[in-house]
């Protein structure tokens, strides 16, 4: 899927979704909101393990593994857990398709591969995020403020 790189090695998050991510028991609706971090349980699924605070150097490669069950992905990150949504319409017994589809590759194995970039890489990477976020928050408090005063 992705060539490796001298400086990477592989992560493989092969069987990474919530294991019974569809139960046969009740769950109370509130748990199910829990347990997909207030995502809406019905386009979401869950991958876990990930190491924390490095989710989102991986965000894109993830969207582009779960191209193939809608087109329409995100991928969000709390911890060790990333969430992938799927905004497709499309519903298959009450469940989005993207999720189906994605519940399927796990149940016929097919292993989910990133490059894991080096402790030096990922340190620079993350460095340049928080950066990145850091312009960005301030910019927008700027322009609240700017709003604000107007």
């Amino acid at each position: 899927m992705y060539e490796i790189d001298d400086n990477e090695e592989l992560m493989i998050m092969a069987g990474a979704f919530y294991p019974n991510y569809f139960t046969s028991t009740n769950i109370d609706l509130q748990e199910a909101v829990r347990m997909c971090n207030g995502k809406d349980f019905r386009n979401t699924v869950q991958l876990r393990n990930f190491p924390r605070e490095e989710g989102v150097l991986y965000t894109q490669k993830i969207c582009d593994m779960f191209k193939v069950c809608s087109k329409l992905v995100k991928a969000s990150f709390q911890d060790t857990k990333c969430f992938v949504e799927f905004n497709s319409s499309q519903v298959t017994s009450g469940v989005n398709l993207g999720v189906y589809l994605a519940v399927q590759m796990r149940l016929l194995s097919i292993p989910l591969r990133i490059k894991r970039y080096n402790a030096k890489i990922t340190y620079q990477k993350l460095k340049r995020h928080k950066q990145l976020k850091s312009i960005s928050s301030s910019t927008l408090s700027q322009t609240l403020d700017t709003t604000r005063s107007k």
